[in-house]
């Protein structure tokens, strides 16, 4: 299957493999199967001796994300000088800290937690910057706020900053673990704050399992593989996911990256990263319970909601709720 096998040449970094693909399917289908798979970069990378416009593409690419994070580093270094505690996860400390080229792992936005109890400081910090701002962090505690994310802001770098003030949902963990964990901890020395592997791991394998419900492409499949590729905590890592009940999920993957890598794909791994290419895993006919309950508290509590999307407090409140909910939907 094309989709296994373009997998197989990212994981292994095989040139021979990629070349191979592209003169058995053709050009036009590999890059197809490619298209928003977050495998892209890669793929090009291995390829680009043969096809100069590619190399010229990748080279604009490495620049940019090079930039970009630089930005992080500096933005790092600004917070850890204005008192706020911090780490950043997911792409950017991917890309900065597993990736040896900064156009494998490309990302849009800088995901951010900030401790809470660095709140004032952390304010302070975006009106020195004149970053626009909705306040959020005064809702934190009430039922309505149903979002980790503490402040989305769009920069006029082109990146958007998207602040949190927890990774897990607060209504299914009463302490989220890997925020306590990685305040409780001392990061890894680093030019950027960013969280022990073990947490970074758990942290990506939550947001593509369980947040997203694999609907991301298998890109969060290689993120997994450069972070065990490196020596870590093996009872650390078992105590985390079974905090975050991501043990079973770690397991498939894990098993399914040895298949790939020992060339013993079997139809269900096939099904799976087809599965992953296209964003459509079959899960049967299902209600997301986590979805309709987090609607349910902000229709409790509809106030956190309205401040969040920028709506009008002082308007009737349910009627702004709604308006608010159909302009997020149509856009």
């Amino acid at each position: 299957m094309l989709e296994a096998d373009i997998f197989k040449a990212v994981l292994d970094e095989d040139p021979n493999l990629a070349s191979y693909l592209l003169s058995k399917y053709g050009k036009e289908t590999v890059f197809r199967n490619l298209n928003n798979s977050g495998l892209e970069n890669i793929f090009f990378r291995l390829i680009q001796d043969s096809y100069p416009e590619i190399k010229s593409f990748l080279d604009v690419h490495e620049k940019k994300n090079k930039l970009t994070n630089k930005l992080a580093k500096t933005i790092s270094k600004e917070l850890i000088e204005n008192n706020v505690g911090h780490v950043f996860f997911k792409g950017s400390a991917l890309s900065i800290g597993y990736y040896s080229n900064a156009s494998d792992r490309s990302y849009n936005d800088f995901d951010i937690l900030i401790n809470t109890k660095n709140l004032e400081n952390f304010y302070s910090y975006l009106n020195k910057k004149n970053l626009k701002h909705r306040r959020n962090g005064n809702y934190l505690s009430r039922p309505g706020y149903t979002r980790t994310a503490l402040e989305v802001i769009a920069s006029n770098t082109g990146i958007t900053y998207d602040f949190h003030h927890r990774i897990i949902c607060k209504y299914f963990s009463n302490i989220c673990p890997l925020t306590r964990e990685i305040f409780e901890n001392k990061y890894p020395d680093s030019e950027i704050c960013v969280p022990k592997k073990e947490i970074l791991l758990c942290a990506s394998l939550y947001h593509a399992v369980k947040q997203n419900r694999y609907m991301v492409g298998p890109s969060f499949m290689i993120d997994i593989s450069k972070l065990i590729y490196y020596k870590y905590d093996g009872e650390y890592l078992s105590f985390l996911l079974k905090e975050t009940e991501l043990e079973r999920p770690f397991m498939t993957i894990v098993k399914t990256l040895e298949k790939i890598r020992e060339n013993k794909i079997d139809k269900k791994t096939e099904l799976m990263l087809r599965g992953l290419f296209r964003k459509k895993i079959h899960r049967g006919i299902t209600i997301d319970k986590r979805l309709l309950f987090l609607n349910l508290m902000q229709l409790k509590d509809p106030e956190p909601y309205i401040n969040l999307t920028g709506g009008d407090k002082n308007k009737p409140k349910y009627l702004e709720f709604f308006k608010c909910k159909y302009k997020k939907l149509i856009n």
